[in-house]
């Protein structure tokens, strides 16, 4: 069952795959905790069951040779993607242009299995507006072929090397809703922020404070992956944790609510700390209390929810795409610090609550007292 892989996983991702999985498998349920893996963007915390003898003793040959080559290609990846990031940072430091590498805690001593795997799929760059056409140039000069492109993103990939580079002006997706931290003002608003905050540190790369860098990761796990993928909540409430006591987080919730999304942000930090039973952390505790509204939010979003969802494509085409981009719209909505009591009184959101309320009801759902 897909439930057992999934509590295998989150167990892996937690204990950053040091210690063997309490759960016993079959070669169909590795073959389903292979696939919720790569799905989640996780196939490094599986690379324990090549270096454990105890666990290779449990399982099928054929999946050890899948994991085998997946490592090889993982650690390929990872050089390519550590010798490509410092390639384009001196291009961009030559041309005096500033850049940030998002979602790269590779800087961050403490989020150490980061250090060692590649974890995501691409480069991502974010730079200033006004440096955009410029960037765009320097790198088709030096022989970087675009195989998309978008007003506020171009995505480009080098010839035999494996690893496309996002550049961008904005930190997220835009979307015209009634949500206003959606916007593309906003969110362009923040990304120039972001920049402008950002210091060289001694390697010559500019870093964001920490505050900015945590606001990033929750708003592009908010919108760009829709609230789903358990190793990239997994990162925020990790990072929240190892970094407790250097976020300002007075600081952090200020700006969250400037930009309209400490709510949102504050779900995001409590939904990670059910997942994984990881502390709530203890300076955020300190600062502010958890609204109702998200406390009751929180228990319907599962770790089979946060675990399986459609592949990108798919969002706007299947059923069950269409229906976790609308139930995840109706949440944001809920949880808005903006949104008047009566714009919520709309047919399908008003069933959504109903459904909700079910929920509860038949769970018999007790709040996680860390997340209070």
């Amino acid at each position: 069952m897909n439930k057992n892989a999934i509590k295998t996983l989150i167990f892996l991702i937690k204990t950053k795959g040091q210690e063997c999985p309490p759960f016993h498998f079959n070669f169909t349920n590795e073959k389903k905790l292979l696939r919720i893996a790569k799905l989640n963007k996780a196939t490094p915390v599986l690379f324990h069951f090549l270096k454990c003898p105890a666990c290779q003793k449990k399982l099928n040959q054929k999946t050890l040779k899948e994991l085998k080559c997946l490592e090889k290609q993982n650690l390929i990846s990872h050089l390519i993607y550590q010798n490509r990031k410092k390639i384009l940072n001196q291009i961009f430091l030559k041309n005096k242009i500033g850049s940030v590498f998002i979602k790269d805690f590779s800087f961050y001593s403490q989020m150490k299995l980061h250090q060692q795997f590649f974890w995501g799929t691409d480069l991502d760059i974010t730079i200033h507006k006004n440096d955009f056409k410029k960037a765009k140039r320097l790198l088709l000069k030096k022989n970087y072929l675009i195989t998309k492109s978008l007003n506020y993103e171009v995505t480009f990939i080098k010839p035999k090397m494996p690893i496309e580079i996002d550049l961008h002006f904005l930190i997220s997706e835009t979307k015209q809703n009634e949500l206003e931290f959606l916007n593309e003002k906003r969110i362009y608003q923040f990304s120039q922020e972001l920049l402008e905050k950002s210091h060289l540190d001694q390697q010559g790369y500019y870093l964001p404070p920490k505050e900015y860098f945590l606001l990033s990761l929750i708003w592009h796990y908010s919108t760009n992956d829709v609230l789903r993928g358990l190793r990239n909540l997994n990162d925020i409430i990790e990072f929240t944790n190892h970094y407790d006591e250097e976020i300002n987080w007075k600081k952090f919730l200020n700006l969250a609510k400037r930009f309209k999304l400490k709510n949102l942000s504050l779900f995001v930090i409590s939904l990670g700390s059910q997942i994984f039973s990881l502390p709530f952390p203890s300076g955020l505790k300190k600062t502010t209390k958890i609204p109702l509204k998200v406390c009751w939010l929180l228990p319907y979003f599962s770790p089979k929810k946060v675990a399986l969802f459609p592949k990108g494509q798919f969002w706007n085409k299947s059923k069950k795409g269409k229906k976790l981009l609308r139930e995840h719209f109706f949440l944001q909505l809920i949880i808005s610090e903006d949104i008047p009591f009566y714009r919520l009184m709309r047919p399908k959101i008003i069933i959504f609550l109903f459904q909700l309320s079910i929920f509860h009801f038949t769970k018999k759902v007790v709040f996680n007292k860390k997340t209070k």
